[in-house]
C-alpha cells in the first residue's frame, strides 16, 4: 500500500513538472537543526530525546518536484523517565521526494530513511555504547520567505529493530521495537546549481 502511494505521488509530481525539463537543476541544501521528542521501548522503557545537529539534502529539482537523498547527523541526550541521561548521536540517510508549491513560499517533502542508527553512550562503570538500528519516516514543511533561507518543521518517526551492545559484542532483535517520534526545527540554505 505504501509503495503504491509513493508511485502515485511521484507520478503526479512528474506530470506537473515535465513541461519544464529544460529548467532542471541540482538542489543542494545544508542546514542546522534542533530536535526534541519521546521514545517508547515497551515495558516502561520510555523517555525523552533532545539535541542539535546538521542536515543536508541533495536532489534533482524540477520547477515543482525534487527527488534525491536526505542525510541527518544529530547529537544530544537521551533521558529515560526513571534514570540518568546519556549522550546520544544519530545518523540517518535515505531517499526524499518533495514539491515546491507554485506561487507560495512553501515546500513539502517526505523521506524514507533506510539507514537509521542511534548510538547511546552508557556511563559505567564500565562505560559502553549501545547502537540501535532501524528505519525512519520523515515528513517536512519548509517556509522560504527570504531567498536562500528556509525555516523548516519536520516530524520524524523512528523504528529501531536491532541493538548492538559494544560491551558484550552482542546484537539482538528488539522486541518490542523501540519507537521514537521527534519534532525537528531547522534552518537551511537551499540553492540550485
Amino acid at each position: 500500500m505504501r509503495t503504491n502511494l509513493w508511485i502515485f505521488v511521484i507520478s503526479a509530481m512528474l506530470t506537473l513538472s515535465c513541461g519544464s525539463l529544460a529548467s532542471a537543476a541540482l538542489l543542494l541544501e545544508p542546514g542546522v537543526a534542533y530536535r526534541t521528542g519521546t521514545y517508547d521501548g515497551g515495558a516502561g522503557n520510555t523517555g525523552k530525546v533532545t539535541g542539535v545537529g546538521l542536515n543536508a539534502r541533495a536532489a534533482f529539482a524540477l520547477p515543482v518536484l525534487f527527488a534525491g537523498v536526505d542525510l541527518s547527523y544529530m547529537f544530544g541526550n537521551t533521558t529515560p523517565d526513571n534514570g540518568p541521561s546519556s549522550d546520544t548521536t544519530a545518523v540517518s540517510f535515505g531517499p526524499v521526494v518533495g514539491a515546491s508549491l507554485p506561487a507560495l513560499p512553501l515546500r513539502l517533502w517526505a523521506a524514507y530513511l533506510l539507514w537509521d542508527y542511534s548510538t547511546q553512550k552508557i556511563s559505567g562503570p564500565p562505560s559502553y555504547d549501545v547502537i540501535s538500528s532501524g528505519t525512519a519516516m520523515k515528513l517536512g514543511l519548509g517556509y522560504t520567505a527570504i531567498p536562500l533561507l528556509s525555516v523548516n518543521l519536520e516530524y520524524v518517526m523512528h523504528t529501531y529493530t536491532k541493538a548492538e551492545n559494544k560491551l558484550t559484542s552482542t546484537t539482538s532483535d528488539l522486541s518490542p521495537n523501540v519507537k521514537s517520534n521527534e519534532i525537528v526545527i531547522s534552518a537551511s540554505v537551499p540553492f540550485e546549481l
